[in-house]
């Protein structure tokens, strides 16, 4: 059984001074590395940001969506665009094969040379952040609201 991620983008609207959630359906694909970065979804690493629960001021649509499930969720937390790009940028910086042994890479190598390319799951995430930074950069600032589950 794998982890999944749940992302909400939302933004502070000029108009109502209220968060609201995002329209647009944002995939977001598995990267555990990433996801102990970005809360400890997965307890490998050490995530850049402590989770810090729901926030207060929660869409109802964000909201909706978390009642729905919410003994199954774990790891509850937000991050603002500046705070989601830094846990992309140390994601890049972050070795992601340096730690296998020659032999078990070569075994891997054979494994994979047989199964479709899968499409890099980093290109999702980078769309978010662009929403996110339009955004901001419109005046409305957002963040995501994320939690984790089994």
């Amino acid at each position: 059984m794998g982890t999944d991620i749940r992302i909400h983008v939302e933004y502070l609207d000029r108009k109502t001074k209220r968060y609201t959630h995002a329209n647009e359906d944002f995939r977001h694909d598995r990267c555990y590395l990433l996801f102990d970065l970005l809360g400890g979804g997965r307890g490998n690493r050490n995530p850049l940001y402590y989770t810090r629960g729901l926030p207060g001021d929660l869409s109802n649509e964000t909201q909706r969506c978390y009642k729905s499930g919410e003994s199954e969720f774990h790891h509850a937390s937000w991050l603002t665009t500046m705070e989601f790009r830094e846990c992309l940028d140390l994601f890049y910086e972050m070795p992601k094969e340096d730690n296998i042994p020659e032999d078990i890479s070569r075994k891997l190598d054979f494994i994979m040379q047989d199964l479709p390319a899968q499409p890099d799951p980093m290109i999702s995430y980078e769309h978010i952040y662009r929403y996110m930074k339009s955004s901001d950069d419109d005046g409305e600032p957002s963040r995501i609201v994320f939690w984790f589950d089994n």
